[in-house]
């Protein structure tokens, strides 16, 4: 059965001219990875689904840490993703998750800028090698089983989080 220690999430996301960064705190009893390449879904991994609109080509991003190290992958890529960046850390029951994904391997995403609006889902999966698989889709038909921006949520662009050093990091709102 489910419990919030053994599939849960935080996600947040920021941007800047050149990458969606986003960092996901994923509560998960027992990380289980032995997969690699896009096949990577299947056990404890982070689905991305993304589109600039409802009617727009989406594209889906599968991240994990593998036996060969972080992996990022584009659905239908037949290697990972270049220039794509992440860093997981395994600590007791929980996986942080910290990724940048370039706005060039988003399709028909076009430039970011500000108060641009997107169409985004989330999944987290868990496999714990002991049952069926399990996963936390953050908007039903979205990713798991549908693939449809319709069923996703918005990501709104904002402005700058403070003056200083970090600038050009930009903040979202997720509704």
């Amino acid at each position: 059965a489910w419990t919030e220690e053994d599939c849960s999430a935080d996600v947040s996301a920021a941007w800047d001219d050149t990458f969606l960064y986003v960092q996901a705190t994923v509560r998960d009893q027992t990380f289980n990875q032995q997969l690699t390449g896009e096949a990577v879904w299947n056990q404890d991994s982070i689905q991305i689904l993304a589109a600039a609109g409802v009617d727009t080509p989406w594209t889906e991003f599968c991240l994990a840490l593998t036996p060969a190290g972080p992996q990022v992958w584009r659905t239908g890529d037949s290697e990972p993703l270049a220039g794509a960046r992440l860093a997981v850390v395994l600590q007791p029951g929980v996986a942080l998750y910290e990724m940048a994904l370039p706005w060039r391997a988003f399709k028909a995403m076009g430039a970011p800028h500000e108060a641009m609006s997107l169409r985004y889902a989330v999944a987290i999966n868990d496999h714990d090698a002991v049952g069926a698989r399990h996963y936390l889709e953050r908007f039903i038909g979205s990713i798991v089983h549908g693939k449809s921006a319709a069923a996703c949520g918005e990501l709104v662009l904002l402005g700058p989080l403070s003056p200083g050093p970090s600038a050009g990091l930009r903040t979202v709102t997720f509704r």
